[in-house]
């Protein structure tokens, strides 16, 4: 979708998206791309709203993934191998599991009474395990800020201020023209607060955007006659 909307990104061109697109495929694709991408996963997107989440000892993320071995490690440092794969919904899933249950002095706070863990997985878990660690350096957590900055303000604006919480007309071409046009609202706003609601200055601006696009206009006009006068002749 966003080749379809941008086309071909160059690499390390910075990506920041939130939670709702932390899944394996997005970040396969950025690793395949080289794209710099920052995407929290669900638990990181609520501590960063300050929700207090219970902290689990033995929850998927407390088991280390061995990416060369395609095996977990849990806390207490047992094997958890890949044993089955399914499909659910169209999508593969692993298991995992083998380990020393039985013998594990927390295994019923782990896996429940008289029961094994066992680890399901979609088969991009290196790429999932990588971001998580990206976001929580000190160098992602101020990467991702800037999505507030740059991408979620526009938003509330729009909605909050201009009152726009819905398209009137149906369509995607007539849709696309009146989000256009919503956007340009925003934009000359933000303009005008920037430039202290100096006229002269956005006269000057205008004057500018019209000369920019009479100029190739009338170019074409005269290549036009040219080309007419010679055909008449």
């Amino acid at each position: 979708m966003t080749e379809e909307n941008v086309g071909n990104l160059p690499e390390g061109t910075k990506i920041s998206d939130d939670n709702g697109y932390f899944n394996g495929k997005n970040l396969r694709y950025l690793e395949k791309k080289k794209l710099d991408g920052y995407i929290p996963d669900s638990k990181q997107a609520q501590e960063m709203k300050n929700k207090k989440l219970k902290d689990n000892p033995y929850s998927k993320d407390k088991f280390e993934y061995d990416e060369k071995k395609d095996c977990f490690i849990c806390p207490q440092g047992e094997v958890l191998p890949k044993k089955g794969e399914y499909s659910y919904k169209g999508k593969m899933q692993y298991n995992y599991y083998g380990a020393n249950c039985g013998k594990c002095p927390v295994r019923s706070k782990c896996a429940g009474k008289n029961k094994i863990r066992i680890i399901t997985s979609d088969g991009y878990e290196a790429e999932r395990r990588r971001m998580k660690l990206k976001m929580l350096s000190d160098n992602g957590k101020e990467e991702y800020k800037k999505r507030g900055q740059w991408a979620e303000w526009p938003y509330g604006d729009i909605k909050q201020n201009l009152k726009f919480r819905e398209f009137l007309t149906r369509g995607v071409g007539t849709v696309g023209i009146e989000f256009n046009l919503v956007c340009i609202s925003h934009n000359m706003r933000v303009m005008w607060n920037k430039l202290g609601g100096n006229i002269d200055i956005l006269v000057k601006i205008a004057d500018l955007s019209a000369e920019s696009i009479i100029k190739p206009v009338n170019s074409m006009i005269k290549s036009c006659n040219f080309f007419s006068g010679a055909f008449n002749n």
